[in-house]
């Protein structure tokens, strides 16, 4: 029913000269004449398709739309469940940032790579349930990847890839005069899906805050790394693949943010407090492409970043790296 009202809504913003043919379409699809008001829905689109560009009919709205009026079906569930398949939804957003970019140089020299390469992250996030614990609660399942590609290797392999899947409760805090103004906790896995001596993988629980400092955003992490058994040979398929990684990654992060009009400044911080000091420190600055061509609607992605757990297969190497590209979202 809610994505039904959402797809109502879509169309009716998308065809604002036709209320008149609208409300009645939506009168006879709450009155279930499915079949009808989908004859009106198809009227509407043939007023209206000539008018939108070519190439916008690839657009993820368009293809919802185009579903819904050409696609049409006398069983509404099964009308719906076509809809679904051809627009590729279902109810997955953008989590931590999603981009890419061809250069990512680190200084430190590696018989087994280039130094220059490239580099990205798919991150996105699914909501499973809201307010089951009457907290205005959301569970949710979040996964991240992200891969260092020597792209620029006559082969182009994937020297690493970093898989983050996690479940975690989110918590918005509607009071005003708080600065805390949401929490989240949960349930990480990482792991670079290596076997061997190249395995590296570890599991944490963690409690995260953000507070609002003026125009900044700190977010404080801290996790606690779930034991596992020690590994009798490097080959065994279960235990431990690195038992010294709390050294390098420490027991928490701090990150503080800084939007400015489009753009935002974004700190990442990691310190283990240890004798044998270990830390990271991560700077990343999105900004909007000036310009009217099809890059407007994305931003450019600048990252530098110096110290160890750059990524797993590395945690141990202190890594000094710039990273530049586009990112589809922030």
């Amino acid at each position: 029913m809610k994505k039904l009202i959402l797809c109502l809504i879509f169309v009716s913003l998308a065809f604002a000269d036709n209320e008149e043919m609208l409300e009645k379409a939506q009168i006879l699809e709450e009155q279930g004449n499915y079949k009808e008001a989908m004859l009106i829905y198809k009227e509407i689109a043939t007023q209206n398709t000539k008018d939108i560009p070519k190439q916008d009919l690839e657009s993820q709205s368009n293809r919802q739309v185009f579903a819904k009026q050409y696609l049409t079906f006398e069983d509404k569930e099964t009308s719906q469940s076509v809809g679904q398949l051809l627009s590729s939804e279902f109810g997955l957003y953008a989590y931590n940032t999603n981009y890419f970019a061809p250069i990512s140089y680190q200084n430190t020299q590696a018989n087994d790579r280039k130094k220059n390469e490239a580099k990205f992250q798919i991150s996105v996030r699914k909501p499973i349930s809201y307010n089951i614990l009457g907290m205005d609660e959301s569970i949710e399942f979040g996964y991240t990847q992200t891969s260092w590609w020597q792209i620029y290797e006559k082969s182009g392999p994937f020297r690493e890839t970093n898989y983050s899947p996690e479940v975690f409760a989110l918590f918005l805090n509607k009071d005003n005069n708080s600065p805390l103004k949401a929490y989240k906790m949960g349930f990480i896995h990482t792991s670079n899906g290596q076997r061997g001596e190249e395995s590296r993988s570890w599991n944490r629980l963690y409690v995260q805050g953000t507070y609002r400092v003026g125009n900044l955003f700190v977010t404080p992490t801290l996790w606690y790394r779930i034991p596992e058994r020690a590994k009798k040979d490097p080959n065994d398929t279960y235990g431990d693949d690195n038992p010294d990684i709390t050294t390098y990654y420490g027991f928490g992060e701090l990150e503080i943010k800084y939007p400015y009009k489009q753009h935002i400044f974004d700190l990442k911080l990691r310190n283990n407090f240890r004798e044998n000091n270990k830390n990271y420190v991560d700077f990343t600055w999105t900004f909007p492409f000036y310009t009217k061509s099809k890059l407007s609607k994305y931003f450019g992605y600048i990252n530098v970043s110096s110290g160890y757990g750059d990524n797993l297969i590395d945690y141990q190497r202190y890594i000094n790296r710039v990273t530049l590209g586009v990112a589809f979202s922030r």
